[in-house]
């Protein structure tokens, strides 16, 4: 699955996280060239992921072995 281009199409135009170092990172989706670089800026490849677009912040969970990481998206 191509996550970057998945977010984009759903009208997403950042997402926001905490890094593995605890830094908030926001990333303008435009800017990311493809899922590659996404992930090498998240500093993770993810194993699975779950999308939940009805939450009041919609967000996807980016599973890493026994970590979780939340990518907290934005259409604004």
């Amino acid at each position: 699955m191509d996550l970057l281009q998945f977010m984009k199409n759903e009208g997403y135009t950042s997402a926001k996280f905490s890094s593995l170092t605890g830094e908030d990172v926001r990333l303008v989706l435009n800017d990311v060239a493809s899922t590659e670089d996404l992930y090498r800026m998240m500093e993770v490849t993810p194993t699975s992921v779950s999308y939940y677009p009805y939450e009041r912040v919609p967000y996807i969970d980016c599973f890493i072995d026994q970590n979780v990481m939340k990518l907290r998206l934005s259409k604004a």
